[in-house]
């Protein structure tokens, strides 16, 4: 069978570290996909297990995937490394203890063909099945289905499934060209939400679709997300890094005195939520520092755009931080 490897229609990029349990299911899973016209881009991120032993069997088995072997450089390097190699003209990210559904690639190709969506938004079910699945995770999971011709802040910061995970979205090459928009290689948590803050408001087109394309390995012990769970006070503390990040772009780009207000009344829902969520050692300590990243980034200046719910929020900061 002959394969446009020069021009084709997907290019599906999987950061491989250190997964020799996971990753030859994750493979077979993309090895299943009715979308022939695809090329695969396993990252090995300097594993020392035979992950990078086994992404290389796959790559002799179906010259569609290619394997990079790189130096240890974390999650955001790995992703960065396969959108400089990739060539389709939709980018899609899997990681390498997930799987996908058969048609997904097909789907996703199809959303981008029909609709000109230059950022596709889908759902995800969890594997192993878990039937004690919290409510915000299952509510993120399950977009429905919502087109929006051009970038519009309700698209970013109040649609079900914007955000905060990268894996389910599909990204045109176009937007990626255009918005020079890449991974931030330094920080280790919080990398999907600063990517998406900083590429949606470069979209012409975006698409929330409720196709469960994606199938996501819930609770796996040694993941990042699992020891990041461990320390709450240092979670929140990388969401503020991750909001200041973002900030500073939005700043850098001209975009905060357009959407400036959105952006800040997102931004504290985001951290007020942590704050009510966990159980934090130093929280006066931890608002405090938001607050003050609130100021850094010029962000204050936009209370006054705030709608009640905003200052709300706002209020429930302050009196946390003393």
């Amino acid at each position: 069978m002959i394969f446009d490897t020069c021009n084709p229609k997907v290019s599906l990029i999987i950061p491989v570290y250190q997964v020799e349990d996971y990753l030859s299911l994750c493979l077979d899973s993309v090895l299943e996909q009715t979308l022939l016209d695809m090329e695969v881009i396993c990252v090995d991120d300097g594993s020392t297990d035979n992950s990078g032993w086994i992404a290389d069997r796959y790559a002799q088995i179906d010259k569609r995937i290619k394997v990079i072997h790189k130096e240890n450089g974390g999650l955001s390097s790995a992703r960065n490394a396969g959108l400089r190699a990739a060539k389709g003209d939709v980018v899609m990210f899997l990681d390498s203890d997930d799987c996908l559904q058969p048609w997904a690639c097909t789907r996703m190709w199809e959303e981008t063909l029909q609709n000109g969506a230059e950022i596709t938004i889908f759902g995800a079910d969890l594997f192993p099945a878990y039937y004690e699945l919290d409510s915000w995770l299952w509510w993120t999971l399950t977009p429905g289905r919502k087109f929006f011709p051009e970038f519009v802040p309700e698209a970013l910061f109040s649609t079900i499934g914007a955000t905060p995970f990268v894996w389910r979205q599909a990204f045109s090459r176009e937007l990626l060209e255009r918005s020079q928009v890449m991974f931030d290689e330094t920080v280790r948590y919080g990398e999907d939400v600063i990517f998406q803050l900083e590429i949606f408001p470069y979209a012409h087109a975006i698409s929330f679709i409720p196709d469960k394309a994606y199938l996501y390995r819930f609770q796996r012990t040694d993941s990042l997300m699992a020891n990041e769970k461990r320390d709450e006070d240092g979670r929140i503390r990388k969401h503020i890094t991750a909001v200041e990040k973002a900030a500073e772009f939005w700043n850098k780009r001209d975009l905060t005195p357009k959407y400036g207000g959105e952006f800040f009344a997102w931004a504290l829902n985001y951290i007020v939520s942590d704050l009510k969520r966990y159980d934090l050692k130093d929280e006066r300590s931890v608002s405090g520092e938001f607050i003050e990243s609130l100021k850094r980034t010029g962000l204050m200046a936009c209370e006054p755009k705030l709608s009640s719910a905003g200052r709300r929020d706002l209020k429930t900061l302050k009196s946390k931080a003393g």
